[in-house]
């Protein structure tokens, strides 16, 4: 599958189930402002603390209308293929199947975040629990580089609206994030070294 990422805030998303999976599915997409509808006929207390429409009922087809996303996390199978086959036929929306990757569209991914910086990580649902304890391991990488964004992005700008041939943009920015470059942990240092770069690269003819 592809890596992206994918805007779901303000959208709304169906979950059909109502165990521990559609839990941790219905949560991932709520954190991420996703509008989230959950379709069962049984609710675990976990989804307590969740703010989402409830609707306690059996699925059906007419469940998954004006879905931008459709996540099938019950215990059955066959139910779950049905609803993938639901959202295809529909022509419309994203599908995810809790208990089969490859009856589905897109997965969800293990991620840490800081600021700009987000590291997402996937096994390609071969062992899900090892993506969770590289983002761990992760965490304190994804905190450094946020820091150093913040800067970076500043200077970035000031390339990309210089006076500079594009190719010379092009070197510039490819300098700034050079190992040298990102080894800094203070900014003020970051500050000056690419103030630096930019006036002598920037300058040259080479």
């Amino acid at each position: 599958m592809m890596p992206v990422m994918i805007d779901v805030k303000g959208r709304p998303c169906t979950v059909v189930g109502g165990g521990c999976a559609a839990y941790r599915k219905a949560k991932t997409l709520l954190a991420n402002g996703a509008v989230i509808r959950v379709i069962s006929p049984e609710l675990s207390e976990k989804f307590n603390s969740l703010d989402v429409e409830y609707i306690k009922k059996e699925y059906s087809p007419g469940d998954i209308k004006n879905s931008f996303i459709v996540v099938a996390a019950t215990n059955d199978s066959k139910l779950n293929r049905q609803i993938g086959d639901d959202v295809r036929n529909s022509g419309n929306g994203l599908f995810l199947s809790a208990d089969d990757k490859d009856n589905s569209d897109m997965m969800f991914m293990a991620y840490t975040e800081h600021g700009d910086i987000k590291i997402a990580v996937s096994t390609s649902g071969a062992y899900p629990a090892l993506s969770s304890h590289i983002c761990s391991e992760l965490s304190e990488m994804c905190e450094k580089y946020d820091k150093l964004c913040g800067v970076l992005s500043h200077y970035r700008k000031m390339i990309l609206e210089g006076e500079f041939e594009v190719e010379k943009k092009h070197e510039l920015i490819k300098t700034l994030v050079s190992e040298q470059m990102l080894s800094f942990d203070n900014t003020e240092e970051l500050k000056r070294e690419a103030e630096k770069i930019i006036y002598e690269k920037g300058n040259s003819r080479n």
